[in-house]
């Protein structure tokens, strides 16, 4: 099975998401992250907030929209559901980040694993409704 490798970052010009390959440096070498759109009508990388770059994950929600790094979750469980965590990367893994959470389900637990037990659904993202994370903290 064949993983699909994407990216999503919010261009600097107008600030609207575009998906596609990862570029990291420019001509000249230094660090410039750009998406390559893999569509005919943008031939061009294009220039992106280097804080807004996540990775897909390879995993879908619920309603199948794909899950990328930076994205905000609502878990249900138990016949439950509130928003759960921040799906980030770190040490070759993709985990869901609940600190402001710690509840009965397991904090920064790898995705694969959460997935086989809960449901999940994005709700937003730490770039676009950060307002999301307020008033979750213990």
């Amino acid at each position: 099975m064949k993983r699909e490798i994407l990216f999503r970052g919010k261009r600097l010009d107008n600030g609207q998401w575009v998906y596609g390959d990862l570029l990291t440096k420019n001509k000249n070498g230094n660090y410039c992250p750009r998406i390559k759109q893999n569509i005919e009508s943008d031939p061009f990388p294009i220039q992106v907030d280097p804080d807004t770059v996540g990775q897909y994950t390879g995993v879908v929600d619920k309603n199948g929209k794909r899950i990328f790094e930076g994205d905000i979750l609502k878990v249900y469980y138990y016949g439950k559901s509130k928003i759960f965590g921040v799906v980030k990367f770190d040490k070759s893994r993709f985990f869901i980040d609940d600190d402001f959470m710690r509840d009965d389900i397991k904090a920064k637990a790898p995705m694969t694993e959460m997935f086989s037990r809960y449901e999940f659904e994005v709700v937003g993202n730490i770039h676009d409704t950060p307002e999301l994370m307020k008033g979750c903290e213990q």
